[in-house]
């Protein structure tokens, strides 16, 4: 059912901002989403992986203040204690200049007690437009700090006098797995038929990968 929603949504976008591309109308919709308030169906707050940008709100669409390039971010899996760096375009689509405050926020523990996203940081903290600029803005996130093995996610936001947007983050944190250990079984009836070894192929290829091995001579 999301899909005729969303396409209704978009035309009626396209058809008050007829020179919107694409991409235009697809930020308008995530960013203007409704984000807070919105629960699952066992109580608990709506995250990024439970609705993705939220609920959409068209009469806040046709007015977005921003766009966002891209309109989400994704660091995907991401090792435990290490660092990872995205980045965003956000630019002007007010008739005039405003000021935004940009921050990265945890919806998980309620809506009534919205906190710093544990690991995110985002630079710079502010940004003014005028209309039709644009700016970039950097999203760090470090593992380290972050909510732990699992998924890590919440909602960068910017706020401004008279228009707000937000986008929503996302990475799975994964323990750093050590070089695996590899059995070989030779079958390729070298010994037993005397025809070519091709042994060495794989253990060419794991010793310059660094990967242990054991060989067995299964002729």
């Amino acid at each position: 059912m999301a899909a005729p929603h969303v396409a209704g949504a978009a035309a009626l976008l396209l058809q008050e901002h007829p020179r919107w591309t694409p991409a235009q109308i697809k930020s308008a919709l995530m960013s203007t989403a409704k984000y807070l308030e919105v629960y699952n169906e066992d109580g608990s707050p709506a995250q990024p992986l439970d609705m993705g940008a939220g609920r959409m709100d068209i009469e806040a669409a046709l007015a977005p203040g921003v766009f966002l390039d891209p309109p989400s971010l994704t660091f995907g899996q991401v090792v435990s204690g290490t660092t990872q760096t995205l980045s965003f375009t956000v630019r002007s689509a007010s008739s005039t200049a405003e000021t935004y405050a940009i921050s990265a926020i945890s919806t998980a523990g309620g809506f009534g007690a919205l906190a710093a996203l544990p690991g995110v940081s985002v630079s710079p903290a502010s940004i003014t437009l005028a209309p039709g600029a644009s700016a970039e803005v950097t999203v760090t996130f470090d593992s380290a700090a972050g909510t732990g093995i699992g998924e890590n996610q919440g909602y960068i936001v910017l706020d401004g006098a008279a228009h707000e947007a937000h986008l929503p983050v996302w990475g799975r944190v994964v323990e750093a797995e050590a070089p695996a250990s590899v059995l070989i079984i030779d079958n390729d009836a070298s010994t037993t038929l005397g025809m070519a070894d091709y042994a060495s192929y794989y253990t060419d290829a794991l010793d310059a990968l660094g990967i242990t091995y054991t060989l067995w001579d299964a002729d």
